[in-house]
């Protein structure tokens, strides 16, 4: 995983915890050393992200820092839609649980902002796929957006 990767999941994972996150957990989940998490979050705090903690304790993101909003245009909505149903198919059960939560977490983002008829249009159609299960389909069976 490239260093600018591991930094936006780090920050994806701070902001989702309900507790402190230790090095070790995130070194787990993104199957690296703690030490380059250590390093990690101290590049993190350099760029001014707020990341509170120390070593062994676990760390925090403090409340009010959230990256800019993604607005995926329809065909990156459909993308998305199909690159789910076809983890979904690959039996990678806990791949899929993570890549669906975070695709909810997008959907609860756009649907907050609204800020277009299409933007509402795409959160709804991840909103079905990531917790109803339930999709828009076209003649050949892929997902599809109404137009």
């Amino acid at each position: 995983m490239r260093k600018a990767s591991r930094l936006f999941e780090i920050i994806q994972m701070l902001r989702l915890a309900r507790k402190p996150v230790t090095a070790a957990e995130i070194a787990d989940a993104l199957e690296v050393t703690p030490r380059s998490i250590y390093r990690d979050i101290a590049a993190l705090q350099a760029m001014r992200v707020p990341i509170e903690g120390e070593r062994g304790i676990g760390y925090i993101l403090r409340p009010g820092f959230d990256l800019p909003p993604l607005m995926f245009s329809i065909e990156e909505t459909e993308a998305i839609v199909l690159a789910l149903a076809l983890l979904a198919r690959t039996g990678d059960e806990e791949g899929y649980s993570r890549r669906t939560e975070a695709g909810a977490g997008l959907s609860r983002r756009a649907r907050t902002r609204q800020r277009a008829h299409g933007a509402t249009a795409c959160a709804d159609l991840l909103f079905r796929t990531c917790y109803d299960g339930r999709l828009v389909r076209n003649a050949a069976g892929y997902p599809q957006l109404p137009r």
